[in-house]
C-alpha cells in the first residue's frame, strides 16, 4: 500500500480537493471488491465512509500493479460529510492486547496505545475516552439502572448510531471489525465532534468481510473469541436489542440477496476492473499467514464466492433475527417523498430539494446565515445522502429542506434520515447532472423581463436558476459561492427565446448566494411582427421553461 500526499511540500496543493489518499494493494482481497462493496453499503445506509476507485499505477512508464485509490479519513473528508473538522480524530490503533473495551483503570494514559491522533491538537483527549471506558463497565445496580446507563453512555455516543454501525459490519460478515472481530476492536476511525465529550465512528479497512454467509449474527455479543463489552451492555437492555435487530434486518435488505443491489453492483464493478485485474504481474495475497502471488484464477474464484455470501447472508439475517424475537419498530423516521424546488424526482449535485415525511425532525428549526449547518438540532438529528451530510435550511416534523451535497455523482443515490440516531429506511433517489429550474428573468438594470416590458434586440439579460449541476471548483456543501472568484458550470447551458437561439456570455454561480446560478445571454435580432413569451435553459439533457409574467 502507498500513501500519497500531494500537499506534503505545499498544502494548498491537491487532486480534487483532496490533501491525501491512500494507494491499497488489496493483499487480503483477490476479488479487490470486499470493501468497495462494503464502503458503498456503509454510505447507502447513511454512514460516511471513503470513497474508492479502480487505478492501475505507472510510475516513470513502468506499471507497478492494479490498486485502488481510497480517500484519507482526514479534515477534508471530516469538513466534507459532517461539516466541520476542529475535533479529535484517531485511527484505532491495535495493539498486541485484544481489546474491548475493558477497564484498565481511571488513568487515562493507558489507552494512549489505542488512539493515534490524526488530527492537529497538540495532545489527544484520552480522559474523555477513559471515562467512556468507565461508563462501559460499571454494572447495574438499583443506583445506576439501564435508563441510568443510556443516559450516561449518551454523554460520550449516540447508542443507536453505535448498534447501527456495529450492524452494517455484522450483515457483511466483517471478520476483522469493531465487535466480534478476530484481535477485537479494530479498523475504525474515532471523531470527538468539536466542543463535546461525543464521538462518532468511521469504516477503514474492509477486505475482510464477505466471510461466511451463516456467520453468527450475535458475534461479539455472546458468541466468538472477543465480546465487544458495549454491544454486550447494550444488548442486554430489550429496547437496544431491538435497535440492533432492525439495523442488521435493513443492512440485510438493502444488501439484497440473489440479483440485489449488492449482487448487481458486484457484477457491473467486476465487468469494470477484470481486465486491470487479472492483468496485475505483481498481484499478492496472503495466504496461511504469507503474501504469496496470486493471479487471474484467484481473482474469478473470490468474485464468485461474493455473490455466493451474497445469496444466504440476507435470508440468513432475517431468519436468525426472527428466532431472537424481532419485532420491526412501529415508529420511526418515514420518508415518503423526495423532489426539487418544482416538484421534480431527480435531484442534482448543488441543487435544492425537499424531503416530507413524519418523524422527520423533533422540533421545528431554521438555518440563518451561510454555511448551511449540517444539523438543526443536534449530532444526532440530520439527512445523509450517500453518507454526506446534506446542508439544511429548514427542518419540522413533515418536511426538511436541504440542498444536495454539491460532489453527488450522477446515478442512484441513498437518502437516509436521522432523527435522534433513529433512522429512517433508505431511499433511493435518481441523481442527474443537471435539474435546471429558472427563478426569475431580468433586464440589464435588474428590473424583471414581462410581457409588458420584454427583451429586446442586442440587450443582455440575466436568466436566475437552481439545479444546473456541477461546477469548475470544489465549494463545500452548504457554503456560499464565493465572493472574490469566478465559479462557472462545468457545461455551457443553451438559450432559447423560443424558436431563437441567444449567445451566452456567461454561466455561473451568483456570489455570497447558496445554489443559485446566473447565466447572461445576448438577445438576438428580434422580429418585429413575433411577441415572444418566454425562454428555456437546457443543461445535461435537460430543459427549464419560463413564461414572462403578466405584471
Amino acid at each position: 500500500n502507498l500513501d500519497l500526499s500531494f500537499g506534503r511540500y505545499d498544502k494548498t496543493q491537491n487532486m480534487l480537493g483532496l490533501p491525501f489518499v491512500v494507494l491499497k494493494a488489496n493483499n487480503q482481497d483477490p476479488s479487490a471488491l470486499r470493501e468497495w462493496i462494503a464502503m458503498k453499503l456503509f454510505r447507502a445506509m447513511g454512514i460516511p465512509a471513503p470513497r474508492e476507485a479502480p487505478a492501475q499505477l505507472y510510475v516513470n512508464g513502468q506499471y507497478l500493479g492494479f490498486y485502488f485509490i481510497v480517500e484519507h479519513v482526514d479534515s477534508a473528508f471530516l469538513k466534507r460529510v459532517l461539516g466541520e473538522s476542529g475535533g479529535y480524530l484517531y485511527k484505532w490503533t491495535r495493539s498486541e492486547l485484544f481489546y474491548n473495551f475493558e477497564n484498565l483503570g481511571s488513568d487515562p494514559n493507558l489507552y494512549a496505545q489505542f488512539l493515534e491522533l490524526k488530527s492537529d491538537q497538540a495532545s489527544p483527549d484520552l480522559q474523555t475516552f477513559a471515562d467512556l471506558v468507565q461508563v462501559i463497565n460499571r454494572p447495574s445496580a438499583p443506583d445506576f439502572t439501564d435508563q441510568d446507563f443510556i443516559r450516561a453512555l449518551s454523554k460520550y455516543i449516540n447508542p443507536r448510531q453505535f448498534l447501527y454501525y456495529c450492524a452494517i459490519e455484522e450483515a457483511l460478515g466483517n471478520l476483522d471489525s469493531l465487535a466480534g472481530g478476530i484481535v477485537g476492536v479494530n479498523n475504525l476511525y474515532l471523531y470527538q465532534f468539536q466542543n463535546t465529550t461525543r464521538y462518532y465512528l468511521f469504516p477503514w479497512d474492509l477486505d475482510m468481510t464477505f466471510s461466511v454467509g451463516d456467520r453468527d449474527i450475535l458475534m461479539g455479543i455472546s458468541g466468538g473469541p472477543n465480546i465487544n463489552l458495549l454491544m454486550k451492555r447494550l444488548f442486554a437492555i430489550p429496547e437496544y436489542a431491538q435497535v440492533y435487530l432492525d439495523a442488521l434486518v435493513q443492512a440485510g435488505t438493502v444488501m439484497g440477496g440473489a440479483d440485489g443491489w449488492a449482487d448487481r453492483a458486484i457484477v457491473r464493478e467486476y465487468n469494470l476492473i477484470r481486465d486491470a485485474a487479472t492483468n496485475d504481474p505483481h498481484k499478492q495475497c496472503f495466504v496461511s499467514g504469507a503474501l504469496q502471488p496470486c493471479g487471474a484464477g484467484d481473482f474469478e474464484v473470490d468474485s464468485q464466492w461474493l455473490r455466493t455470501f451474497l445469496a444466504e447472508r440476507a435470508g440468513y439475517i432475517a431468519a436468525e433475527a426472527g428466532k431472537l424475537g424481532y419485532i420491526a419498530p412501529k415508529t420511526r423516521p418515514v420518508v415518503d417523498n423526495v423532489y426539487t424546488v418544482d416538484g421534480g424526482k431527480a435531484l442534482s449535485p448543488g441543487a435544492l430539494a425537499n424531503v416530507d415525511g413524519s418523524g422527520l425532525s423533533p422540533i421545528e428549526a431554521g438555518a440563518y446565515g451561510v454555511p448551511l449547518p449540517r444539523v438543526l438540532v443536534n449530532d444526532a438529528s440530520y439527512v445523509s445522502i450517500d453518507g454526506v451530510r446534506a446542508p439544511l435550511i429548514l427542518a419540522s416534523d413533515g418536511n426538511v429542506r436541504l440542498q444536495v451535497p454539491p460532489d453527488i455523482a450522477p446515478g442512484t443515490s441513498s437518502l437516509v434520515l436521522f432523527n435522534e440516531g433513529l433512522p429512517s429506511l433508505a431511499t433511493a433517489i435518481p441523481i442527474q447532472a443537471a435539474t435546471p429550474v429558472i427563478v426569475a428573468v431580468t433586464h440589464s438594470d435588474g428590473s424583471s423581463v414581462t410581457l409588458s416590458k420584454p427583451p429586446v434586440s442586442g440587450e443582455t439579460v440575466a436568466i436566475y436558476a437552481t439545479g444546473l449541476g456541477a461546477v469548475n471548483m470544489n465549494l463545500d456543501p452548504g457554503a456560499a459561492a464565493p465572493l472574490d472568484a469566478v465559479v462557472l458550470t462545468a457545461e455551457l447551458p443553451v438559450l432559447r427565446l423560443e424558436d431563437l437561439a441567444m449567445q451566452v456570455t456567461f454561466s455561473g454561480m451568483v456570489p455570497g448566494y447558496i445554489a443559485l446560478y446566473q447565466v447572461n445571454a445576448l438577445v438576438p435580432s428580434l422580429p418585429r411582427s413575433k411577441l415572444y413569451s418566454g425562454c428555456t435553459l437546457t443543461i445535461a439533457g435537460q430543459t427549464a421553461e419560463w413564461q414572462y409574467p403578466s405584471f
